[in-house]
């Protein structure tokens, strides 16, 4: 059974036709509003609203659900291509608000309640009033959307993106990053029953090459680092790909996309250097790797990079792809932990110690 990672953009749809028709201007003017800033008066409209819409979802058909939520009519139309139930697990992607993270319970619990696996996903300052936080929101919602992407596809999830609901500036991002790395976007059109879909693109980017070349200063600000407009004017990085800030340039929202997608290709044609000071590859370790096909020089990148983040004090992922866990037995001295590099076709493992304040990693082998 193909088990789908199901990526749906959350907006107000539901929660608005849960209200009567004159109330839902005033919803729509609170969408973007934290709950710091919300009145009396606004918290008794949202509770009125949540309200309406568990009741009418819980005697609603299937058509009816359909209507009254944009995000289930994508939902469940996809649902319908299925002769019998696909294994889905849901990801609500919602806005840093209150009416945001209020409508994603409301559809989470209603997906649960039918036996789907079901979890929100609230992206820091992903509001669209202000340009500057919905441009930041965006940028650091790069690197999490991806590595969740790899981590599902890891896993044999079927990464697609639902844009049937949400908001218009969060979709069209969100609409190129899957265009690049998702299996497939769909949604449903408005005032329409077809389910449409579009594929990931089957062709490269024309960055790769300018990215290949000026690598360790991609790398550079892909970790949040400045550098100045004239080193980039120099190294010839297209404006697009920057934010400029008084004579100052780091990636931006969608320098940071793109460079995503190249550092995934590169990272299947080499052995990329140690992405942190306190991690050492031994000579054995690169000899381990030499002759490894692309996609599995790109895990043994990925699960060093999974190390760096550990180190950084950062999550490793929600599926866990890299798992890091003690050795039992002394079988494999020096060696006294390993990371997963992967597990389909014979599970292979980096093997790793540590001294003093360094990890060094020893070799890539076959699961002992």
């Amino acid at each position: 059974m193909t088990k789908t990672y199901l990526i749906s953009t959350v907006g107000i749809s539901l929660l608005r036709n849960a209200l009567p028709v004159e109330s839902r201007g005033s919803l729509f003017k609170i969408a973007n509003l934290v709950e710091a800033e919300l009145d009396g008066e606004a918290f008794a409209l949202v509770r009125s609203a949540v309200q309406s819409a568990e009741k009418l979802l819980a005697e609603a058909d299937r058509v009816t659900v359909k209507r009254l939520s944009a995000e289930l009519n994508g939902v469940l139309s996809y649902e319908d291509e299925f002769e019998t139930a696909p294994q889905i697990h849901h990801v609500l992607l919602i806005t840093d608000t209150h009416v945001g993270r209020v409508a994603g319970e409301v559809l989470s619990e209603w997906l649960m309640a039918r036996g789907m696996s079901a979890d929100s996903w609230a992206i820091q300052d992903l509001r669209t009033a202000h340009l500057d936080e919905f441009r930041g929101a965006l940028s650091s919602l790069v690197p999490d959307l991806v590595q969740r992407i790899e981590d599902a596809e890891d896993t044999g999830w079927r990464v697609v993106f639902n844009l049937t609901g949400g908001f218009k500036g969060v979709n069209g991002f969100l609409q190129s990053a899957a265009m690049l790395w998702a299996s497939e976007t769909i949604y449903v059109f408005e005032g329409s029953d077809e389910l449409m879909h579009i594929p990931r693109l089957p062709v490269g980017l024309n960055t790769d090459q300018i990215m290949e070349e000026q690598f360790e200063l991609f790398q550079h600000m892909a970790k949040g680092r400045e550098i100045t407009v004239e080193q980039a004017r120099k190294a010839g990085i297209a404006g697009s790909l920057l934010l400029e800030v008084d004579g100052k340039a780091t990636l931006s929202e969608w320098g940071k996309l793109i460079w995503q997608k190249a550092y995934s290709e590169i990272s299947g044609s080499r052995l990329l250097e140690p992405p942190h000071e306190k991690i050492i590859f031994t000579d054995g370790f690169r000899r381990s790797v030499k002759g490894l096909s692309g996609e599995r020089m790109r895990q043994v990148n990925r699960a060093v990079l999974a190390h760096a983040r550990f180190l950084n004090g950062k999550p490793e992922g929600q599926l866990k792809a890299n798992t890091f866990k003690q050795l039992t037995g002394k079988s494999k001295l020096p060696s006294t932990h390993e990371r997963y590099a992967w597990s389909d076709g014979g599970a292979w493992r980096l093997y790793l110690h540590q001294d003093g304040g360094n990890w060094i990693i020893d070799e890539l082998g076959p699961h002992m």
